[in-house]
């Protein structure tokens, strides 16, 4: 299941879309025949490998939901649960399929994680950098500001020196202490710079630091991936028959909602009815985002369903 688009170190993941790339299931199907449609068929859940963590009512509540899928696109009842001996025996196998998805899924919850930590931190520094240039710009003002003073003290200065002010104790008075005061406003404007470009220095880390950590979600995302189109050949389901006669194995998935796309895929085979074009139909042949919890059969669902069928 690739993500779409890996984040970039400069930026975040723009996008981290749900797709199991994973064949919905193969079938063996037995020659074209519309004897599956004429009755019935009969099936029965006959195991579920407690090591999928799933109870059973909750498998056969998704094997109702897969039989609606055809019999609300049909029309009429295409499936019965069996009696006696029934027609499909079902499944659930547990293998390296599911294990390899489990894996899969908690190695995309470490990439979930590690995004919204990216996330945090970047909003984080975002807050700290937006801070900065509220103190920069506030520290430069009072440096203009003591520049003006500054200079105002020294035009007074300078006409006390030719003598255009009176040389009295109080005027000599006032311009020592002005002196004294701006020696002492210069050693807190510049203490305040030497704090600021320590942390602007911290900043400028920080911001190396995220896109370190950037870098390094953008490579789990690409690992991810990789695996992700190397697992393409895995099987969700299969179906093997004969006839009336069949078996449906299902050997992973990743929620009741999948279970039953995968379960109503393979009833599908079992129905006679190959691969189907349209990433959203039921038959098609991986299971994607857009057909993971399908609430009806697509355009080319039912067309292949008639034609399996033999009906007009």
């Amino acid at each position: 299941m690739p993500l779409r688009k890996p984040v970039t170190g400069r930026g975040l993941l723009r996008a981290l879309l749900l797709l199991l790339a994973a064949a919905a299931g193969s079938a063996v199907l037995p020659a074209w025949s519309a004897e599956p449609c004429e009755a019935p068929l009969t099936y029965r859940l006959e195991a579920v490998d407690r090591r999928f963590a799933v109870d059973r009512g909750t498998v056969e509540e998704a094997l109702e939901g897969a039989v609606s899928l055809w019999e609300a696109g049909a029309g009429r009842r295409l499936f019965r649960r069996a009696r006696g001996e029934p027609d499909l025996e079902i499944r659930l196998v547990f293998d390296r399929r599911q294990q390899a998805l489990r894996a899969h899924e908690r190695r995309r919850e470490r990439i979930d994680r590690a995004r919204a930590d990216y996330q945090d931190r970047r909003e984080a520094l975002q807050a700290r950098l937006e801070r900065f240039r509220h103190e920069r710009e506030a520290h430069e003002e009072a440096v203009r500001a003591f520049e003006r003073r500054q200079r105002r003290h020294a035009q007074r200065v300078e006409r006390w020196n030719r003598g255009d002010l009176a040389h009295t104790a109080e005027r000599r008075r006032q311009l020592e202490a002005e002196r004294e005061a701006l020696r002492q406003r210069r050693t807190e404007l510049n203490r305040r710079g030497e704090a600021l470009r320590a942390q602007a220095e911290s900043l400028n880390q920080a911001q190396r630091r995220l896109r370190g950590e950037g870098d390094a979600v953008d490579e789990e995302v690409r690992a991810y991936n990789r695996v992700a189109e190397q697992r393409s050949g895995f099987q969700a389901g299969r179906y093997r028959g004969r006839g009336r006669e069949g078996r449906i194995t299902v050997y992973q998935f990743r929620d009741p909602q999948q279970l039953r796309t995968v379960l109503a895929h393979e009833l599908g085979h079992a129905l006679g009815i190959g691969h189907v074009s349209g990433h959203r139909s039921v038959m098609y042949r991986e299971l994607n985002e857009a057909n993971r919890d399908p609430r009806s059969l697509s355009a080319q669902d039912r067309a292949a369903l008639r034609r399996a069928c033999g009906w007009r």
